[in-house]
């Protein structure tokens, strides 16, 4: 079972690809990973690494911090 602050990153992420519009695939491809793969880091059935923090903000134009902790109030 995964932990809650590993879910939370998880459903973050998901949240920032719907709004980026970008279909998972896309993200996948941007930050070089196979989309199956990707399928799998956002499914729990794969890890997510450190190393790919930093490139999928880059993809999605995001801080680490909207993984972290989210949606920031405006």
């Amino acid at each position: 079972m995964e932990n809650e602050g590993y879910k939370r990153i998880i459903e973050n992420l998901r949240g920032a690809i719907q709004e980026s519009g970008m279909k998972q695939s896309v993200v996948a491809e941007r930050i070089g990973k196979d989309p199956k793969t990707f399928s799998n880091i956002m499914c729990f059935r794969q890890r997510l690494a450190v190393e790919d923090i930093a490139p999928l903000c880059n993809a999605l134009n995001i801080t680490p911090n909207r993984l972290y902790f989210g949606k920031m109030p405006a």
